[in-house]
């Protein structure tokens, strides 16, 4: 059996090559939204850049998540 921390970087049959790449785009995917729809200067392109372990993607996507559903909650609906 495959531990958790081995199954992070091992190679899948899958769009991405492992679930830090799968987890890497989604939290990347989620960014970059936010980053265009505020008007954010300097986008930033995760899944391009992104270097750090998984406890950093973590806290990324969780403030990114956290800014998003905030974003969505306060966005005028139109009628």
């Amino acid at each position: 059996m495959v531990k958790p921390n081995q199954q992070w970087n091992q190679v899948i049959t899958s769009s991405f090559s492992s679930i830090k790449q799968t987890a890497i785009h989604i939290a990347s995917a989620e960014k970059i939204w936010l980053d265009f729809w505020t008007n954010k200067t300097d986008p930033v392109y995760l899944s391009k850049e992104f270097k750090g372990t998984k406890e950093d993607l973590t806290a990324i996507w969780k403030i990114t998540s956290a800014s998003l559903k905030d974003f969505i909650e306060h966005y005028a609906q139109e009628n």
